[in-house]
């Protein structure tokens, strides 16, 4: 109960200080619950400063530098270079090669292969701002008979029909032992009474 009150009381205060409250609301400040609170206090009216905006801060890109100071990552020179590799290897039967060399935009080079029926093909290229040209020719007469045939066999039966895995089960159902017995029988002959004279 205290604590609407109090509550009442603070409400009030906000209100009279900021002025917008009615005469009827004061008037039940003054007297609440028909008790008389303790004298109130105005307090002085505070005057807040206008509000300081501040300008949304400009940001600039960082600057491109060119010339001098700056390094590039890499020199300004027309490439150059020059390789060659090659594989020959008698146990696989495997024997190629490559070899390219460039100077600025011109690249020249050729690589070979050894063919399986014998020859050699060999291409010879060079590349320029028109493109890439190629020229292929073969060295060598091409001979199939490098390898014996091999007689075909069909191959043996792989798959085996699957033995049945199903064996019926045997019975869980026994017939039960009858639990029923005849009663004895409860009735006796009468008693007849014998007369003696």
């Amino acid at each position: 109960m205290m604590r609407k009150v109090g509550l009442m009381l603070v409400a009030g205060v906000v209100a009279l200080v900021s002025g917008d409250i009615s005469h009827h609301v004061k008037s039940s400040l003054h007297h609440p619950l028909g008790h008389h609170a303790a004298p109130l206090h105005h307090v002085a009216p505070v005057h807040h400063a206008t509000p300081v905006h501040h300008a949304t801060p400009v940001v600039h890109a960082a600057p491109v530098h060119h010339g001098k100071g700056y390094a590039p990552a890499y020199p300004d020179t027309p490439p150059h270079y020059a390789f060659e590799h090659a594989v020959n290897d008698d146990y696989a039967g495997t024997h190629f090669g490559h070899s390219e060399a460039r100077d600025g935009y011109k690249t020249e080079g050729k690589y070979f292969v050894h063919l399986p029926d014998g020859r050699v093909q060999t291409v010879t290229y060079y590349a320029d701002e028109t493109g890439y040209h190629p020229t292929v020719s073969y060295e060598g007469t091409a001979h199939y008979d490098a390898h014996a045939a091999v007689p075909h066999h069909a191959p043996a039966k792989a798959y085996h029909a699957p033995q049945p895995a199903y064996h019926a089960p045997e019975p869980a159902y026994h017939a039960p032992e009858p639990a029923y017995h005849a009663p004895e029988p409860a009735y006796h002959a009468p008693i007849v009474p014998t007369y003696h004279a």
